[in-house]
């Protein structure tokens, strides 16, 4: 598993995927660090946006580190198709860890060398690092969820994943429609976990832990609907 661990991430290195989304960020820290004053007080609602937004397109497109042939040769090696996806599942993982911290280095250093009581910016900035995870892994989630070898098709998967990003942020505006309103838990709530981290001082609250239940939870369903597909096609690569 650790083998196919490291040559999955030395695939994502090798098809210069990280350039996307590490671009991203060293744009938004450099543009914290220069207009500070204007973006500081806004940072965590900023980078959780991004973040979400970054991880679902390289979540997305991570289908394309392998093409088929290289596929289905890995699993002939491993033995077993479950095993190989377990470690695709994985690499979503430390990418999510590893985008998690860099696009909050920036903003953590300055808050800890900017004065206050040292437990309770330790304290909220662990609640503001479990939140990114959870919005990092759940954008990865949801992108990879929606890839054409997933879905089969490229053209429906991304419409799919185009209504499920309209739904996540016009969620208010499309609460007049009764039936829509009814399908809301298709949805991860981003916009509101948006809307609790602009309002909020202190991240360590009952409200913003529920809300990281609800993500995991969410994760959990998404990775039980890959599950699903998959064994639908029986762990297949080829179509």
């Amino acid at each position: 598993m650790r083998a196919l661990l490291r040559f999955n991430f030395l695939m994502y290195l090798w098809n210069l995927h990280f350039i996307l989304p590490f671009s991203f960020v060293i744009v938004y820290s450099g543009l914290l660090y220069v207009l500070s004053i204007y973006l500081f007080s806004n940072c965590f609602v900023i980078s959780t946006a991004l973040l979400f937004v970054i991880s679902l397109l390289d979540g997305f497109y991570a289908y394309k580190l392998c093409h088929d042939s290289m596929q289905a040769i890995l699993m002939l090696k491993t033995g077993s198709a479950v095993k190989y996806y377990i470690s695709r599942e994985l690499l979503l993982v430390l990418l999510s860890v590893q985008y998690t911290v860099l696009i909050l280095l920036y903003p953590s250093i300055v808050s800890m060398l900017g004065g206050g009581k040292l437990s309770r910016i330790v304290t909220d900035l662990t609640a503001i690092l479990f939140l990114h995870l959870f919005v990092a892994l759940c954008g990865y989630e949801i992108g990879s969820l929606f890839q054409p070898k997933m879905l089969g098709r490229r053209v429906p998967a991304a419409l799919l994943m185009l209504g499920t990003i309209a739904g996540i942020f016009l969620r208010q505006e499309l609460s007049v429609i009764p039936v829509i309103k009814c399908l809301f838990w298709i949805f991860p709530p981003i916009a509101k976990l948006l809307q609790l981290v602009h309002d909020r001082e202190n991240f360590f609250t009952a409200e913003m832990g529920s809300m990281i239940i609800q993500l995991f939870l969410y994760i959990s369903l998404v990775l039980a609907g890959k599950a699903y597909l998959q064994n639908r096609r029986k762990w297949a690569i080829y179509e």
